[in-house]
């Protein structure tokens, strides 16, 4: 697998972003099947980015970054709808909330806000004292509703902005991608574990922690190869 984009687990099934297709696993490593093929049709990707599952009914929502769209599967992986044509200028990123679908966007760097009737409900661009988000790539939503956006702004060094519900800037922490490297691992545990307790910083707002736990994992050549060996 060359050059893997976006991951997205839901209860037996792995789904990977690759050129342009989806890649489906199963939660074992076991591939599956390939979905969809170059081009703007219905099941057609032109680089699909993130993606993620509706838990509630097993649907997928997919970046279709350069047809400047969102592609919505069922849980059988055949194509359901689309949206987001006249709003999307390149969307990286998608994840769900009770009330919205949240749309990380490239260009003019903002989040749009859809309702689950697809119409967009705002843009929001979010706000701080010197920050400026030039090449946000992901973002996640915390149970307090905070958002977490990394921003890269080179090949060797980003950051990570964490804002509130009301779009405010919180927190920003720089990553020196290079050192956080060459740093020794403090956790050894499986991947599964790790996710499951920078969750539980995340709740206390401890984000330095949750983000140490999470780059200790991924450090570590046991779960390395572990990964290599699965995908």
């Amino acid at each position: 697998m060359n050059h893997p984009e976006g991951l997205a687990i839901c209860r037996d099934r792995i789904l990977i972003t690759h050129q342009s297709c989806i890649l489906n696993y199963q939660v074992n490593g076991k591939f599956t099947s390939r979905i969809g093929k170059p081009g703007k049709g219905e099941l057609e990707f032109y680089d699909p980015l993130g993606l993620t599952f509706d838990e509630s009914n097993g649907e997928v929502y997919i970046c279709d970054s350069h047809n400047n769209r969102i592609q919505i599967l069922s849980k059988e992986l055949t194509y359901k709808t689309q949206f987001g044509q006249d709003d999307l200028r390149f969307p990286l990123d998608v994840k769900l909330t009770k009330e919205f679908i949240y749309i990380l966007d490239l260009s003019n760097p903002c989040l749009h806000l859809y309702n689950y009737n697809l119409i967009l409900h705002k843009s929001v661009v979010p706000r701080g004292a010197g920050l400026k988000l030039n090449t946000p790539r992901f973002f996640y939503i915390d149970n307090s509703s905070n958002i977490l956006i990394t921003n890269h702004s080179d090949i060797s060094f980003g950051s990570i902005s964490i804002f509130n519900s009301q779009f405010d800037l919180i927190q920003k922490m720089s990553i020196d991608y290079p050192t956080v490297q060459m740093s020794k691992p403090g956790f050894s545990g499986k991947p599964e574990s790790a996710i499951k307790r920078a969750d539980e910083f995340i709740e206390v707002e401890k984000y330095d922690d949750a983000i140490e736990v999470l780059f200790d994992v991924l450090r570590n050549k046991r779960n390395r190869n572990k990964v290599n060996e699965q995908v």
